[in-house]
């Protein structure tokens, strides 16, 4: 396995409220949920370990009708204007534990 080198850029507009949730998935292949913040403004999601994530934002979904969010990279949602109200995540692997941040 190679070694991967990358580098993030963030400028954080103005913002009044932040939340960091770290959402557990314990079991592999299995949907967990995550309320999202009212008025939500960006989100910015990862995967601690090198497991990839399946996203959804429609309930049972995130094993038939997903996003991928490959290991080791950060997904990114801005300007949102969103009528969603919660993530639905799978994890390909257990034991892995999901890092949320929110703007609002």
């Amino acid at each position: 396995m190679g070694v991967s080198t990358q580098t993030a850029r963030a400028r954080i507009t103005q913002s009044t409220n932040s939340r960091i949730t770290n959402l557990s998935l314990t079991l592999a292949n299995t949907e967990y949920s995550h309320a999202l913040s009212s008025n939500l403004k960006r989100v910015i999601i990862r995967v601690r370990g090198l497991a990839n994530i399946k996203l959804a934002f429609i309930v049972s979904e995130s094993g038939t009708k997903f996003f991928t969010i490959p290991a080791a990279t950060c997904f990114t949602l801005w300007d949102l204007d969103f009528t969603a109200k919660f993530l639905y995540v799978q994890s390909d692997a257990a034991s892995q534990v999901l890092e949320i941040l929110e703007f609002y």
